[in-house]
Parts: structure tokens; sequence; C-alpha cells
């Protein structure tokens, strides 16, 4: 189960990365919703690069920096969500929000 949060937290961060440089991110969709459908998702890995990693404990306390990264920032991806849902609202709808909190209306388009 943690190897799937893991994998999870990395194509999402990987998703936004892509997002933010304005790069298709079709294939980090393709390959969550895979995840997501399997249950796991694994790249094929070389076992000899695996054996380099293990052999450098730098490599294996990077490793393991990014995993607490990657876990954090989805954790505080689902909790910006959820206290803040103005963030996946449209400027319109944000707008009529407000006004309501206010007691005012916005008119409508014609």
């Amino acid at each position: 189960m943690l190897d799937y949060e893991r994998q999870k937290a990395r194509l999402t961060y990987e998703k936004f990365q892509l997002i933010t440089k304005r790069k298709p991110y079709e294939e980090v969709n393709r390959k969550l919703a895979t995840l997501e459908k399997n249950g796991c998702f694994a790249d094929p890995l070389d076992a000899s690069r695996a054996k380099e990693l293990i052999r450098n404990s730098k490599d294996i306390n990077n490793l393991g920096n990014v995993v607490r990264y990657l876990r954090s920032q989805r954790i505080y991806d689902e909790l910006l969500g959820r206290y803040n849902p103005g963030l996946s609202m449209s400027q319109g709808e944000n707008v009529q929000k407000t006004a309501n909190m206010v007691g005012l209306q916005v008119p409508e388009n014609k």
C-alpha cells in the first residue's frame, strides 16, 4: 500500500510540474488511471541501477527526502482543496459566492 501511495504521489507531482510548465500531461494521466484501476503500477526497474542506489547512502537519503516531499505535497494539495474550495472554482463562481456572502446578487448576463 505504501508503494502505491508513493507511485501516486510521484505521478501527481510529475503532472503538476508538467501543468506548471504548460506541457502535455496525458501520459501521466494514463499512468494515474492505470494505477487507480489496478491498484499498482511500476515502471521496469534496471537491477544494476537499483543495486547502485542501494550502495550509495547519500542516494538513499535523497530518495527518502523525495518520498517525504511528495507525500507532504499530496497531503498539502488535499488540505488545500478541502479548506480552500475557491481555488477550484471559476472566477464567475467565485464572484457569485463572494457576493452571496455579503448579501448581494450578481446580475445575469443575457
